[in-house]
């Protein structure tokens, strides 16, 4: 859990994955909120949301054949930890495009997860949504479907994998993947880039630049896409 004092650097992708208010407020709030720019978080958080809270804290987040992977460590040179979930064509281990959109199913599917009600930022808008936690972490974002099922969900954890051992955190260049195979985004992940996972046809990456500024209507240029790093893994049933 944060400290009263904590208050990490912010690079382009905003994200506020768990605003915690400190221990002497008595209230705990679970919240995650992305945006691509300082003036979308101002304009669309503090001033609605933020100017009236006491104390918080950020924590950024935002992990067929095989593709090889660079080497994946963090900044002290450790590797990231077991992947707990893995995104597949499939589903997410137990989530598929059969699972209800509710508590109840996703927890089902998911044993082991505390699953919560949060607010979070898909590429068009922000939504009430599911997400799963463990160990208080959480891992990923669970949106609402058509016919009472769950629709795209967000892989936003570190012990996330994608098909082809992706991570959060890995560059664009370690995952190995062609230009070709990615969009940039638009709206609330304008300037990312947003690519098909290699040998996948329901899985994608979101990759970011931080302190990107622009151009905005097209991808980043080769060099700036190559530092890119994953924010999201999303699988749509």
């Amino acid at each position: 859990m944060f400290g009263c004092s904590d208050c990490p650097s912010l690079p382009n992708l905003l994200c506020i994955q768990r605003l915690v208010f400190r221990p002497c407020d008595r209230l705990h709030l679970r919240l995650h909120l992305c945006f691509k720019s300082v003036s979308l978080m101002h304009t669309l958080l503090l001033k609605s949301v933020l100017r009236s809270l006491p104390g918080f804290a950020l924590l950024l987040t935002l992990a067929g054949c095989s593709v090889p992977m660079g080497p994946m460590t963090d900044s002290a040179g450790a590797p990231p930890p077991r992947a707990v979930l893995t995104v597949t064509d499939a589903g997410i281990s137990g989530l598929t495009p059969e699972t209800g959109y509710g508590p109840k199913s996703i927890g089902a599917a998911l044993p082991g997860f505390d699953i919560e009600t949060i607010q979070t930022a898909g590429e068009n808008d922000t939504q009430w949504t599911y997400a799963a936690f463990r160990d208080g972490m959480q891992m990923v974002q669970i949106f609402k479907g058509t016919g009472g099922k769950i629709g795209v969900v967000h892989g936003v954890g570190d012990a996330v994998a994608g098909p082809n051992g992706e991570r959060l955190g890995m560059t664009f260049a370690q995952a190995h993947l062609p230009r070709r195979a990615c969009r940039v985004g638009k709206n609330l992940w304008r300037g990312m880039a947003i690519c098909k996972a290699a040998n996948t046809e329901k899985v994608s990456l979101v990759f970011a630049i931080s302190e990107y500024k622009g151009p905005f209507d097209r991808l980043p240029s080769s060099s700036d896409l190559q530092g890119a790093t994953l924010q999201r893994i999303l699988w749509t049933p």
